[in-house]
């Protein structure tokens, strides 16, 4: 009985492991992306030009929030920072943030 026990939890922490390794994978592929996405709103002339920028940033926070709260999957440092910074969403705190990034501001991931 014992033995059936440990081949499951076995079985289901190769899962893990494995999965654990994918989404961290993911995880940096999205970190990229803020960095693309931000370096974009910082060439952007306008507030309105970094509009589409701002929604796909806005887009990641959602799905990093998801992942952090609904599965309680750790994020880094730097994600957790962008997923905090961003939770707000509206035209205050987006013309806030382009005006930071504009003026040279990296955060929201803040070792870029």
């Amino acid at each position: 009985m014992s033995s059936d026990i440990w081949c499951d939890i076995s079985n289901e922490l190769e899962r893990y492991s494995s999965s654990y390794t994918i989404i961290r994978q993911y995880l940096s592929v999205y970190e990229e992306k803020c960095i693309s996405l931000i370096q974009k709103v910082s060439a952007c002339f306008s507030f309105e030009e970094a509009r589409e920028s701002f929604d796909e940033l806005h887009e990641v926070q959602r799905n990093l929030s998801t992942i952090k709260y609904k599965f309680e999957f750790p994020l880094n440092d730097r994600l957790l920072d962008f997923t905090y910074y961003l939770d707000r969403d509206d035209d205050y705190s987006r013309k806030y943030w382009y005006e930071q990034v504009r003026n040279g501001l990296k955060c929201p991931l803040s070792d870029i």
